[in-house]
């Protein structure tokens, strides 16, 4: 991994965009770029300068099919290694991508402001989700193989803390309500086998409450994903099965040795009693003995 310095110094060469030889378009917006920087991360932009295509002689590459933010996140990553989440509120401006002149007039306060106010918990995280499905989606499409690998892990991330959140109110919350529209996102942007997994097994796992909900009735997906659903399903049943023999083996040792613990007790107060009946006898004997002394005393006087 790159050093912070090394880092830094990537990140002010990218907001500069001097010596730049190479454009991102999107929308009405451009983004200038370094091939040197870029090409060694994606063979698909790489195949694409060659002579053999238009984009080899313009030095412009069209990426109107993505976000204007989805590529900025291409861009902030070819030279960080990472991305921002505008969703989650505050962006760290330092590792912000230099933008076309028609972001430099928005006002203070705006959507990827860092005096932005954060968005709620359930908002923000259904749009983190769509932001990292759409960021496998520009790197899977570009061959961006360790961009793919980080926005899953993003993902990864953000169900652990949800799960971990919601606990048991799967039905109420906005995050599983989200996920058919965040599935009929991936199956129809990405071809990304991985982060399809990842969905299927959230979406088995909350099935008891999504069976309810219209959208992912009504949604269309590809029979290859619903067979990853039906597998992420059975697995997610064989580990329940599993925690309940768990459960079930631990009970039954817990009885075990309880039942020893009983059986102890029971022995030990047995053998207590015995013991106690054997001092009785020799206090009684001893009575006898010095009553029979005291009648000899009494007779020798």
């Amino acid at each position: 991994m790159a050093t912070n310095s090394v880092v830094s110094a990537l990140a002010d060469l990218m907001k500069s965009e001097e010596y730049s030889d190479l454009t991102f378009a999107c929308k009405e917006q451009t983004f200038k770029v370094h091939k040197i920087i870029v090409c060694g991360q994606s063979p698909v932009i790489k195949a694409a300068l060659s002579e053999k295509f238009e984009e080899g002689c313009t030095n412009v590459i069209s990426m109107h099919e993505f976000d204007v933010e989805t590529v900025k996140q291409l861009v902030q990553f070819f030279y960080t290694g990472d991305y921002d989440d505008a969703s989650v509120g505050c962006v760290d401006v330092n590792n912000e991508v230099g933008e076309a002149s028609s972001d430099s007039d928005q006002p203070d306060g705006g959507a990827n402001s860092p005096t932005s106010m954060p968005k709620s918990r359930p908002a923000a995280s259904t749009e983190s989700l769509t932001t990292h499905i759409k960021v496998n989606s520009i790197g899977d499409y570009y061959g961006v193989t360790k961009l793919i690998s980080l926005a899953n892990a993003k993902v990864k991330e953000l169900i652990e803390r949800e799960n971990e959140r919601d606990g048991s109110d799967a039905a109420d919350s906005a995050w599983v309500m989200n996920l058919p529209n965040a599935t009929e996102l991936a199956t129809g942007s990405t071809g990304d086998p991985e982060l399809l997994s990842i969905l299927s097994a959230e979406i088995a796992k909350n099935l008891s409450a999504l069976i309810l909900v219209n959208d992912f009735k009504n949604l269309d997906i590809a029979p290859d994903f619903a067979f990853m659903v039906f597998e992420a399903s059975a697995k997610e049943s064989q580990s329940l099965m599993m925690q309940i023999q768990d459960m079930e083996d631990q009970r039954l040792q817990k009885e075990r040795e309880t039942t020893a613990e009983i059986a102890i007790l029971k022995s030990n107060n047995q053998r207590g009693e015995k013991a106690a009946m054997k001092v009785q006898g020799f206090a009684d004997r001893l009575r006898k003995i010095v009553a029979n002394v005291g009648t000899m005393a009494r007779q020798v006087s």
